[in-house]
């Protein structure tokens, strides 16, 4: 399970593992979750990998990982980091400076398919158009 947070990634990478996370209820079963250690993450804007903690739910056994607003799972850059570099694909025939032309690539092709399966990527379309 993922908990989305509004989190400041950059106090996150200066205060560590001493970053406050404060409490969390567990979404199924609505119990106090306890700590459950910590995973390394990376995102765009930060050169190393953040610790990012996991909580445990001693009702219903599931683990969770908070994770920032404004990210997908398994995509290191922004949401809006995507839209603007697709933005500009989509608007200029060019790919913006600074982020690799592979990874842009990749967005592309995801958009694309997102696109003609719209009803399966619902949650990722209405993030982008959220940002329009």
């Amino acid at each position: 399970m993922i908990l989305l947070r509004k989190i400041c990634l950059k106090e996150l990478s200066e205060q560590g593992r001493d970053f406050n996370w404060g409490k969390h209820d567990c979404e199924k079963c609505q119990r106090l979750m306890w700590g459950h250690g910590f995973v390394t993450r990376y995102f765009g804007e930060l050169e190393a990998a953040v610790f990012i903690k996991r909580f445990r739910c001693p009702g219903c056994h599931v683990v969770a990982i908070v994770r920032p607003e404004g990210y997908w799972p398994r995509i290191r850059s922004s949401i809006a980091t995507i839209f603007m570099t697709l933005r500009e694909r989509l608007g200029t025939g060019l790919w913006g400076l600074g982020i690799s032309r592979q990874r842009c690539g990749h967005w592309l092709r995801r958009f694309e398919k997102s696109s003609n399966r719209s009803e399966e990527h619902t949650s990722e379309l209405q993030s982008l158009r959220q940002l329009v």
